[in-house]
């Protein structure tokens, strides 16, 4: 719950600050639709709560190594008689034509 708080408060006050900062330039002259700051804003206080946060530490940092045994690549391959019947039909030559 207090995560959803701080993401909420941190929107709030990036799209605010945001929003500000459109209407003093809205008074220099140079003038920004609505909702790209708005837009913005709402990224911004997004990315603000995620840099507080962080990411879960528990995550691997790498992706598991690949597992290149073809004995073991596939379920059936463990049954001996699947690699024999395999074995037999990949040395079985054509022989009609």
């Amino acid at each position: 719950m207090s995560d959803l708080l701080g993401l909420i408060w941190r929107t709030v006050v990036a799209t605010a600050a945001a929003v500000l900062l459109t209407l003093a330039l809205a008074l220099m002259g140079l003038v920004l639709p609505p909702p790209l700051p708005i837009a913005l804003g709402l990224l911004a206080g997004a990315a603000w709560w995620f840099l507080h946060v962080g990411a879960d530490r528990a995550e691997p940092s790498r992706a598991p190594r690949l597992d290149l045994d073809a004995d073991y690549a596939l379920p059936h391959a463990q049954d001996v008689r699947v690699r024999r019947l395999e074995d037999l039909i990949h040395g079985a030559r054509r022989t009609a034509a």
